[in-house]
């Protein structure tokens, strides 16, 4: 639940869109790094459920560039 959560908060509040994919990127590779040494999950598994979590955060990366491009000056 915190991985959603945090990643929403932060998300929502940096600005440029470079540092919005850094960010989302940051958020997944530490994502996977906890899951790979908390379980006993194998390669395959944490290859997975690390994809379902990128595409997660991808569709809040995309609905915030537009809406920071929806507030720049043009």
């Amino acid at each position: 639940m915190v991985f959603l959560i945090v990643p929403m908060f932060a998300l929502t509040y940096i600005q440029p869109t470079g540092f919005i994919l850094l960010a989302a990127s940051l958020f997944a590779v530490l994502f996977a790094i906890i899951v790979a040494i908390s379980g006993k999950a194998r390669n395959h598994e944490v290859f997975g459920v690390t994809a379902a979590y990128s595409a997660v955060l991808m569709v809040f990366v995309g609905n915030a560039v537009q809406i920071a491009r929806s507030y720049s000056p043009p």
